[in-house]
């Protein structure tokens, strides 16, 4: 079954060194605006897990809300670690936009209440995972500045990499934000449904 939040951003064969250069202070309003944004963005976590434990579905507005700020929050991610040279709009955007990192969710009919409750808990193993990750995307992100400031240039190698760990936060962020039950290993995204049971294979005579 396909995991159901996606990613995907696309390789560019040049860079601007200069934004490159200049990336952290470029960043600053965005970082204001995530900031804002993220505490919005609790207080309707909150609610919504009140909302599941008594009904077992996410609230379609505050779905919309949260998943607009993952979209938007994943983009100044990836311009933060230079995944893309993109300077992000200060909104989550829409599919097919013209943006170079693009994230949709897939509305869930229906929420587990009790893996809801425990979330926080069930939460531990994939936040240590992330911890490495994120470390590794720091070291990475590091290593890519010094390449595009000198050639202007992102190897596709090491973009491919550099994906990992932006795909999988995205993945913990939605699993923290109640929007998915689907737990953020590293499953595909693009895994067929399994085909329906039509009972134990015939004998061959």
């Amino acid at each position: 079954m396909a995991y159901p939040v996606h990613f995907d951003v696309e390789h560019q064969e040049r860079y601007s060194r200069l934004t490159t250069f200049f990336r952290i202070f470029l960043l600053i309003p965005h970082l204001i605006w995530v900031l804002l944004w993220g505490l919005a963005v609790d207080v309707v976590v909150f609610l919504a897990w009140f909302a599941i434990l008594f009904t077992g579905r996410y609230p379609q507005g505050l779905f919309g809300f949260v998943t607009a700020f993952l979209s938007y929050s994943t983009r100044v991610s990836c311009y933060t670690f230079l995944l893309t040279d993109r300077f992000p709009p200060f909104s989550g955007g829409s599919p097919g936009d013209g943006y170079p990192v693009q994230v949709s969710v897939d509305w869930p009919e229906r929420l587990s209440r009790l893996t809801t409750f425990f979330r926080l808990f069930m939460a531990i193993p994939a936040y240590l995972v992330l911890y490495v990750l994120q470390l590794l995307g720091r070291l990475l992100a590091l290593f890519a500045w010094f390449i595009i400031v000198i050639i202007g240039r992102l190897p596709k190698g090491l973009f491919e990499v550099m994906e990992l760990p932006q795909r999988y936060q995205l993945r913990v962020t939605a699993y923290l934000f109640l929007v998915t039950d689907a737990y953020p290993w590293f499953q595909e995204e693009t895994l067929p449904d399994p085909a329906p049971w039509t009972g134990p294979p015939r004998a061959v005579a």
